[in-house]
């Protein structure tokens, strides 16, 4: 885990904002580029300063997947 990789082994339940946009262009790397500038402006949005907490990254996961879920179900 980077967050205890960077935090003397103890988890913080934030990770710096540099290390989650690489996470998220790793995780989200076969999307459409704007798509991932979409998130990343998001994170960027959501989160200013140099730190975000890992449950921003799971509302964002859910609401995209509500949104597409309503979307196919229409």
């Amino acid at each position: 885990c980077v967050d205890r990789a960077t935090n003397g082994g103890r988890a913080t339940g934030y990770l710096k904002k540099r290390d989650m946009r690489a996470a998220l262009k790793g995780f989200y790397a076969n999307k459409k580029p704007v798509r991932i500038e979409e998130i990343l402006e998001a994170l960027d949005t959501d989160c200013p300063g140099e730190t975000v907490q890992y449950r921003w990254v799971a509302c964002q996961v859910l609401h995209r997947l509500r949104r597409h879920q309503q979307q196919v179900c229409m």
